[in-house]
């Protein structure tokens, strides 16, 4: 008889499907060779493509048109975009079947894997999206100036650190999808909450530098974009400041209810300023070039209803959560906003999930008046050694409240009753 601790592996296994490849260009050769006789008859004509800025309208006519991406406006894409980063867009274009010399095999659903690739398989990869010359393309995104300006920064940028580290393009760019195959008995766990440190102010998730950072994901990542008429929140800020994120639509095709994915290697790119319909592009970000972990973590739209959505939910973050070499992550108002989760009820749960995976929190707050009381329940919690198992019965008890409620002071007062603390 196994003991009501023990972690049971869940029978049914993933079942797995043919592999997918990413279609790429040079697949048909025919169309492949024109493409390429075509740069190297506009190269031929026009030499060395960094002297391009002072006949830069010439070229996006002839170049744009010749790739079907259309731009409107000038002001997304200086001067300095149309020379040395734009012809080494170019030049990992036409390298592609190196790059690529057996293809590239996207994930799929319910089966555990990691892609490597390398900064400049990436940048390869974002060139031909740029050019519209995969399945996820930016051509409506570009069309969106403050859009196209995050995008041209982004090739900019990584133009500026090859030509500064020759190094730079072999950097390692991993993208792992994780299953969580066995089931968690969160009734019967006796750990502790971890650490967690609270950030009252407007902080968003990319600005905590130090640790692995969580994305509200959307089961397709991406959110809205490439929609240039989305409503810009945290997955689609995280994209626009994380461009290199944008390879994810290829080769994570959906997440799945025990998945999570994650992404390791991200350079961010750009600043930014507002949020929803007011988001715009302010600059380079010039802080650090760390090699930052973004985690896709989709929500269960509407919140948590019964036992079976709690423990979707903790089975989500779990898996988000564990094992990332001892750094800390950082979350916040997850699957809260157009997904109508409860702000009290959700901290709750990443709370027990990261005691059960050994984790730290770092959680914005970003003002709301909706997690007030935080900071007193965690330490009440953790003074009194409440575990995950008193945690978890006790938020099954409080599952009728909506997207308000003071849930905190309502499970508070149910474990530090005097008989249930003596437990």
């Amino acid at each position: 008889m196994k003991d009501e601790d023990e972690e049971e592996e869940i029978e049914d296994r993933p079942i797995i499907h043919d592999k997918s490849k990413v279609p790429f260009p040079w697949n048909n050769k025919n169309e492949w060779k024109e493409l390429i006789d075509f740069i190297e008859e506009w190269k031929s004509l026009y030499g060395d493509l960094s002297d391009i800025s002072n006949r830069k309208e010439g070229f996006k006519k002839l170049m744009f048109k010749s790739f079907n991406l259309e731009i409107k406006g000038t002001r997304s894409f200086p001067n300095e975009f149309f020379g040395g980063p734009l012809q080494l867009m170019l030049e990992k274009i036409i390298a592609g079947p190196l790059l690529f010399p057996e293809g590239l095999v996207m994930t799929y659903v319910n089966f555990p894997s990691v892609i490597e690739l390398t900064k400049e398989k990436v940048f390869c990869l974002m060139s031909l999206s740029f050019f519209g010359l995969l399945r996820y393309n930016f051509p409506e995104l570009l069309t969106n100036p403050e859009y196209g300006q995050c995008m041209a920064n982004y090739y900019i940028r990584m133009y500026k650190e090859a030509q500064n580290d020759i190094n730079w393009m072999q950097k390692p760019f991993n993208i792992e999808r994780r299953v969580l195959h066995k089931k968690i008995n969160w009734e019967f766990s006796s750990k502790t909450l971890k650490g967690l440190k609270i950030f009252e102010e407007k902080i968003g998730i990319e600005d905590l530098r130090d640790a692995c950072q969580i994305n509200f994901a959307d089961p397709y990542p991406g959110g809205t974009l490439p929609s240039t008429h989305g409503d810009i929140v945290q997955e689609e800020i995280l994209f626009l400041v994380y461009p290199e994120l944008f390879i994810t639509c290829v080769l994570v095709p959906r997440i799945d209810t025990r998945e999570s994915i994650v992404v390791s290697g991200l350079t961010r790119t750009n600043k930014y300023k507002g949020y929803q319909w007011s988001f715009s592009f302010a600059g380079d970000f010039d802080k650090d070039s760390n090699a930052i972990t973004v985690i896709h973590m989709d929500a269960l739209p509407g919140g948590e209803r019964d036992r079976q959505s709690v423990d979707r939910e903790l089975n989500k973050a779990y898996i988000s959560f564990i094992n990332h070499g001892g750094k800390p992550v950082a979350t916040g108002h997850w699957g809260c906003g157009a997904f109508g989760g409860n702000h009290q009820r959700k901290a709750i749960i990443q709370l027990i999930a990261a005691a059960e995976a050994e984790v730290d929190l770092q959680y914005t707050t970003y003002g709301t008046r909706h997690i007030n009381g935080l900071q007193e329940f965690y330490s009440l919690m953790i003074q009194n050694h409440i575990t995950i198992s008193q945690l978890y019965r006790a938020l099954l008890n409080h599952l009728s409240w909506g997207r308000g409620g003071a849930i905190f002071s309502e499970i508070q007062r149910e474990l530090l009753r005097p008989e249930i603390k003596k437990e």
